[in-house]
């Protein structure tokens, strides 16, 4: 239960006052070090130390951090890549429209060749009846044709109508092959355009595949980095909840209750700012155990000492003995209770003390929560000692 941050580095508290009441807790620890998704389990031979709970904690946070960065730095490519396959998918369904229209010019050229192929047979056709009939007409002498003619002009007509049409159908014919030339090399050209961009749409695909490939291991490494830090959460919760639970068992136990709703008085102005984010007038963060403690010191005896880097809970009743404190293992009502249990330890105020010799507390970020409750029925046993400032001499 990590319960103080302080402004100046932290000094060891005085050990060996209270060696007469230290506890041992034997505890059967499972821990989950997930990473690569295999659990290991530690089955300490000695009691847990006080920080081994922050240290797995901190160890698993690097990791998820670590995750979070390597998966953050996968997104990153991954949209990368996105971006690039839809560049390359908006250049190929460009180049398709293109294909599409050269294919259609293709079939437009091919009917145009077509139509020009059946005028070409169809002038041929002409032409060869006009030969025929040239033929023909060779067959008659020129003095019947005279003899049939009106008269000498009609005749002249009538030769010179067979060399105009001959001359017509020939220029015709001309025409049409030349157009059927035009169209065919048109489509030639066309042909090899549309080779070319079928070529440039393969290769488009091709780098388009390449880089959905490439987007897919991304966002399965990324997948895993993400599997990998909710297994890690699951194993902090765990702890915290193991950490939470020995917490209860180190200091005294006893029943929860919400207690005065003004939180024991402590400063509105501590209690509502975020959880360590401000430093009370005895060097301490806000919301923590210590914080409210000097509070509750300063509101009933206005004799709390400024502990600031040397006020972890665990602290205190060192400190105590240097300042020159009274303290002890009788509990009494306006005491502070100190327990040294965890890495930070512990403070509450004792409210009350009862028949049976338990003892009523009220006490903050008691599990870590950084919130005002107030316990029933705690173990005076559990206690390491009681602080009386109230019989402070100063």
């Amino acid at each position: 239960m990590n319960h103080r941050k302080f402004l100046v580095s932290k000094q060891s508290a005085v050990g060996g006052l209270f060696a007469n009441v230290a506890k041992k807790v034997t505890l059967l620890v499972m821990v989950g070090l997930i990473l690569w998704g295999v659990v290991a389990v530690m089955l300490p031979s000695q009691p847990v130390s006080a920080g081994y709970y922050e240290e797995q904690i901190a160890k698993l946070q690097n990791e998820i951090n670590n995750y979070n960065k390597r998966a953050k730095e996968l997104a990153e490519r991954a949209d990368s890549l996105a971006n690039a396959i839809a560049l390359l998918q908006n250049q190929q369904d460009a180049l398709q429209a293109e294909i599409d229209l050269n294919k259609t010019k293709i079939d437009e050229l091919n009917s145009e060749i077509a139509l020009n192929e059946a005028k070409l047979a169809e002038q041929s056709a002409v032409l060869g009846d006009t030969l025929v009939d040239m033929h023909l007409d060779k067959r008659i002498t020129p003095l019947e044709i005279l003899a049939s003619s009106k008269n000498l002009s009609d005749y002249v007509d009538k030769q010179a109508q067979q060399a105009t049409v001959k001359e017509q159908i020939n220029v015709s014919i001309q025409k049409i092959n030349e157009l059927k030339k035009k169209l065919e090399e048109e489509k030639i050209a066309v042909e090899r355009m549309l080779e070319d961009q079928e070529s440039r749409y393969s290769q488009l695909a091709s780098m388009r595949q390449e880089q959905q490939s490439l987007l897919d291991q991304t966002q399965g490494q990324e997948a895993v980095y993400k599997q990998l830090t909710e297994k890690n959460q699951k194993e902090i919760e765990r702890l915290r909840a193991e950490q939470v639970r020995i917490n209860q068992t180190s200091t005294g136990g006893g029943t929860i209750v919400a207690g005065d709703p003004n939180h024991g008085g402590y400063p509105a102005y501590l209690n509502n700012a975020r959880k360590d984010s401000l430093v009370d007038p005895w060097g301490m963060y806000n919301r923590e155990c210590v914080s409210y403690v000097a509070w509750k010191v300063y509101q009933n005896y206005g004799n709390m000492p400024h502990w600031g880097g040397i006020g972890n809970a665990n602290q205190w009743l060192g400190n105590a003995a240097r300042f020159g404190i009274p303290y002890g293992q009788t509990p009494k009502a306006g005491s502070v209770a100190a327990f040294n249990g965890g890495r930070w330890g512990h403070v509450a105020w004792v409210e009350s003390v009862n028949n049976d010799g338990t003892i009523n507390l009220s006490e903050y970020n008691w599990g870590g929560d950084g919130r005002y409750h107030e316990r029933r029925g705690v173990s005076a046993a559990a206690v390491d000692g009681f602080i009386y400032f109230g019989e402070w001499k100063r």
